[in-house]
């Protein structure tokens, strides 16, 4: 079935959808902080090492959760080739990549093949608004010096630019790029889908709904990366359960995801508890027991007790409060 990535890829130069098994649930690694602002190593093996008992199908490494952009560059290389250590090929490991500067990124993704990494990704730079052509050379630079399975990222809220369909489909032809991840709304990445699941896998948080598994039956659809360990194996196990073909089994399990996100979220997708999505993640995985550590600055930690304390009854309403 589509989810299972079992698709025929259609015949293009390069890589294509079908030369990774990218699929599933994968996630997106914190880097903990000591409260001076230093990363806590050990914390970070400790973290990840959890991830991998959890279930997950892969790691991202230096995302939007990983604070890539409060390290220098040579933090995030210390980073992700910690990171692909520590996993030593459990799963796959694919480098963020985002620089506002187009060789800083170059430079990270060609340094994440030397550290042994699966593949890179890849979002718009923040701030800049670049324009689809300016986007294109962009990645089709830093994709052809890498010489990895690269993975675009859409992510409009953070970055100020939204791919429009035509451009995703064009950048999903570039040779190196088998992987889409679409954080938008459920119109935008379900009306694109078709256009693009032949062409290379699919992340996104929309899959994990109603209107996900049966596009996941019917249309195709790979995975999800994000921020969501503190549920344990519970995503992981909805898409097992939709390869599967389990799909009760697997609406049970993505309502339990969308049930905590309500209570962690607001409409505009803006944290109930933390001062930031970081400070609210890592103070949930902390009381979850995982090492997370703080946010660095300018972010700043969740410390207000109060706020504390109804995170907290959240958590262990789900059943995942360590007491």
């Amino acid at each position: 079935m589509a989810g299972g990535g079992l698709r025929p890829a259609l015949e293009r130069n390069g890589v294509n959808r079908n030369d990774v098994q990218w699929r599933g649930y994968w996630a997106a690694v914190p880097t903990p902080f000591d409260r001076d602002g230093e990363i806590d190593w050990p914390a970070l093996d400790v973290v990840v090492e959890k991830f991998l008992d959890s279930g997950v199908h892969g790691l991202l490494a230096n995302g939007s959760t990983g604070e890539w952009h409060s390290q220098t560059d040579a933090e995030r290389v210390a980073t992700s080739a910690r990171i692909v250590e520590v996993t030593a090929g459990r799963v796959p490991v694919i480098v963020g990549c985002s620089s506002m500067d187009q060789e800083v990124a170059t430079a990270l993704a060609v340094q994440a093949k030397v550290d042994g990494a699966d593949g890179i990704m890849l979002s718009p730079p923040p701030y800049l608004r670049p324009g689809d052509d300016e986007i294109e050379i962009l990645f089709r630079h830093v994709a052809s010096a890498a010489g990895l399975p690269a993975m675009v990222y859409n992510i409009p809220r953070r970055t100020g630019t939204d791919l429009s369909a035509a451009l995703m489909v064009r950048l999903a032809d570039i040779p190196e790029v088998v992987a889409l991840k679409n954080s938008t709304t459920d119109d935008l990445f379900f009306g694109v889908l078709p256009e693009l699941v032949d062409k290379v896998r699919v992340f996104g948080p929309n899959l994990l709904g109603a209107r996900g598994v049966e596009a996941m039956r019917s249309v195709g659809g790979d995975g999800f990366i994000g921020g969501w360990e503190l549920l344990g194996r519970t995503l992981p196990d909805f898409f097992e359960s939709v390869w599967a073909g389990d799909l009760d089994r697997a609406a049970e399990l993505g309502a339990r995801e969308r049930a905590l996100d309500l209570q962690l979220w607001d409409e505009a997708k803006r944290p109930r508890f933390g001062r930031s999505f970081q400070s609210q993640l890592k103070a949930s995985l902390n009381l979850i027991g995982y090492p997370a550590g703080y946010p660095r600055k300018p972010l700043l930690p969740l410390d207000d007790e109060t706020k504390l304390a109804e995170l907290a009854a959240v958590l262990d309403e789900f059943g995942l409060l360590v007491k």
